[in-house]
């Protein structure tokens, strides 16, 4: 969430991703009821742990000594976390349940007999949560590795993982990914397929409400089911408000560009004047990118010979139309 609540701060066309602030970036992500949970147990286990250092200068005791080690772990992670998100990494979180586990059993390490019960259970559940949280940690990052594997798109294997973790997780990243891949197969998802996604997209958006990259993504099953009139409505203000989204060479601006070509061609022959603007749209957009492409880093030759090829067939497009007396009909925009 940070990314999309940074765009009422920031000005520019880059935008920080992450907060690289773990408080902030919990604040972001679970309200000012998580992060006060979050800093409530934090203060619980770093108290747990001072007092299992105090055990130490105490007289006729045997101090455990996992008890201030796994304190120093705790206190330096939570200064770290002043300057990255630390804990959204599954394996650190995984080793601080254990050290908040520990510094929470370590100052019962010598209690009567009839409480060794329930030091036990402490410790037992501390265990859990660590078992657990490592667990995650190990089934979670292969779904994540396996999501970003490159797959062709004549596979026949077209990352059956990424699906099933979409799916389950409705994680936006993942959710977004899904539907890209989906819409560059071979061959193209069928109408009930493109109503599939179209519902998971729905859903992730209504946990994750307003973020930008499942708005492309949903623009794009648009285009694919021909909706092409609720596909312009739902990019233009992005495409309209250069600086304040993070509008990068081939996201936004592309997929508009790509959408009002199609379109354009579609109904030159029914509608020429709006055809026409919609073609001159697009050129003024192409052209913009092609003059701030150094600054966006669009480098790939690949992706530049695409991009000054549809430039070139837009161009075309405008003059056939224009040596026919068509004049522009911006009607299309209402």
């Amino acid at each position: 969430m940070y990314t999309n609540l940074s765009t009422e701060f920031f000005s520019g066309a880059n935008l920080p991703n992450f907060a690289h602030h773990e408080y902030a970036q919990a604040a972001c992500d679970y309200g000012y009821a998580g992060l006060g949970l979050m800093l409530a147990l934090l203060a619980l286990f770093l108290i747990s742990g001072l007092r299992s250092v105090l055990k130490l200068s105490g007289e006729h005791q045997r101090p455990n000594p996992l008890g201030p080690a796994a304190f120093c772990v705790l206190c330096i992670a939570a200064f770290h976390a002043y300057g990255e998100f630390i804990w959204h990494n599954p394996a650190l979180l995984g080793a601080s349940a254990l050290c908040g586990g520990i510094t929470c059993t370590a100052p019962l390490s010598k209690v009567k007999a009839s409480r060794r019960v329930g030091r036990w259970l402490q410790a037992t559940a501390a265990l859990l949560m660590a078992i657990l949280a490592l667990c995650y940690a190990f089934l979670a990052f292969p779904v994540w590795k396996n999501s970003l594997q490159a797959v062709p798109a004549s596979s026949s294997n077209r990352l059956p993982m990424l699906e099933a973790a979409a799916s389950c997780s409705l994680d936006p990243d993942l959710v977004r990914r899904n539907i890209l891949h989906a819409a560059g197969s071979s061959p193209p998802p069928s109408p009930a397929r493109l109503k599939v996604l179209e519902h998971q997209e729905e859903k992730a958006e209504r946990l994750s409400p307003g973020n930008h990259g499942l708005t492309a993504a949903k623009s794009l099953l648009y285009i694919l089911q021909g909706r092409l009139t609720e596909a312009e409505q739902l990019l233009r203000p992005y495409v309209e408000s250069p600086g304040r989204f993070d509008d990068r060479m081939f996201a936004w601006t592309t997929i508009y560009n790509n959408m009002l070509y199609s379109w354009s061609t579609a109904i030159a022959a029914q509608s020429p004047g709006r055809a026409l603007s919609m073609a001159m749209t697009a050129q003024r957009l192409m052209s913009a990118q092609t003059d701030r492409w150094l600054y966006y880093g669009a480098l790939d030759p690949e992706v530049r010979k695409k991009h000054y090829s549809r430039l070139n067939e837009l161009k075309m497009l405008i003059m056939m139309l224009q040596a026919r007396g068509t004049t522009p009909d911006p009607s299309w925009r209402k």
